[in-house]
């Protein structure tokens, strides 16, 4: 079945390369791929063409056509004018392939990318131990003639990880990190009244199925140390500090009983939210105090902030056999406070209120590796490669 699969795909890419090779570019053309309007780095770099001075044919392909449009950006929903918009423009990029991105050969100095939805921290691509199943996979290097990545250390991984060549990775820094950087509030934009000291972010990662069915809870996909039985003492302890906690869980959480009652000091919000109040969770990140997450590799992100993390580890073992990591020593990877039960939550609460930080050299150290521009020119330098390159025409 595999096989047969294989033989499909290649079919498919191997037709539409060939008629990829009949269309003519148009080297002022830039087409970005969001077809479920995620907003992430294609959207970032919609945003940073629309306000600056370039003048390029952006095209932007989503089923959902946002109410509030970006200036100078031409949105479209087909399907088959996304095809031909892609087959016509210079420069055409993505941020997640999973969401029916199609993939085909280059011509005409033509190039794809794929910007990445995040560094990997947690298992993706290529099995580092199967090489057989690798084998039998549709190569994802076919998909990109680049891929982009934080630093030179994600670099070698993404090279493990996606069969990417050298000179494929690009180590330009995200679009969407350069947000980071405009420090919109975060409760600015929503209405509450109440006057909080803290402000804490949660985000935690998606969970394989079989790890919410293999003993660490009855639920499918499970919420790290928060639970039916504490949510109301968290609430409580929130509350007497003036702590607000805004939780957005992982899509497959959000139907959780958890979260069906509303708390005063526990805000979870989702991305209609985000959109309903007009907020770029990215643009807020660095009005946070601080920051939960587990092996999310938006933390990698929030680094730039140098504030304080906390991860939620509980389930360390287990997801290390069942999904696994990308890298060898992931706990080398987290400068923050290793939560494993409530009492670990707690105290991550209480370190933020009081500005007790044990973590801001690690954080820095981290950092460093991670993240090679700490910037907000990262669209900008996206853009100028491939004006340098030759494959965007600059006027």
């Amino acid at each position: 079945m595999i096989k047969i699969k294989r033989i499909i795909k290649d079919l498919i890419y191997y037709g539409l390369s060939l008629l990829n090779f009949l269309i003519p570019k148009n080297k002022n053309r830039i087409f970005l791929y969001d077809r479920k309007y995620k907003k992430d780095n294609v959207h970032a770099l919609a945003e940073y063409l629309s306000n600056s001075s370039y003048n390029y044919d952006v095209i932007y392909y989503t089923q959902d056509i946002p109410l509030v449009k970006l200036n100078n950006i031409r949105y479209i929903n087909k399907f088959h004018s996304a095809l031909w918009n892609q087959m016509r423009s210079s420069l055409v990029v993505y941020s997640y392939r999973g969401d029916g991105f199609i993939p085909f050969k280059s011509f005409w100095n033509q190039k794809i990318v794929d910007t990445m939805h995040g560094s990997p921290l947690k298992a993706i691509g290529y099995s580092l131990t199967d090489e057989k199943i690798n084998s039998q996979i549709f190569p994802f290097s076919r998909s990109f003639d680049y891929i982009l990545c934080l630093s030179d250390y994600f670099k070698d991984v993404v090279k493990k990880r996606f069969g990417a060549s050298e000179e494929q990775c690009l180590v330009l820094g995200y679009p969407r990190n350069d947000m980071i950087f405009e420090e919109e509030s975060f409760v600015a934009h929503i209405d509450i009244d109440s006057k909080f000291e803290k402000v804490i972010l949660w985000m935690p990662t998606w969970r394989n199925p079989i790890i919410g069915n293999s003993g660490i809870s009855e639920d499918k996909y499970s919420f790290p140390i928060l639970n039916l039985e504490n949510i109301q003492q968290v609430n409580k302890l929130l509350e007497s500090k003036k702590i607000l906690l805004v939780i957005k869980p992982h899509p497959f959480q959000a139907s959780l009983k958890l979260f069906e009652e509303n708390q005063s000091n526990i805000k979870t919000i989702d991305n209609d939210f985000l959109d309903k109040h007009n907020i770029n969770l990215y643009k807020t990140l660095n009005s946070f105090d601080g920051l939960i997450t587990d092996y999310s590799s938006i933390y990698f992100d929030y680094l730039l902030t140098n504030k304080r993390i906390g991860f939620t580890i509980d389930d360390f073992e287990l997801y290390s056999e069942y999904q696994g990591f990308s890298v060898d020593d992931p706990l080398s990877l987290m400068p923050g406070d290793k939560i494993t039960d409530l009492n670990g939550l707690i105290n991550f609460f209480d370190d933020v209120l009081e500005d007790a930080d044990g973590f801001s050299h690690e954080r820095e150290e981290v950092n460093r590796k991670v993240n090679k521009y700490t910037d907000n020119n990262s669209s900008k330098r996206f853009i100028e490669f491939f004006e340098n390159i030759g494959t965007l025409k600059k006027r």
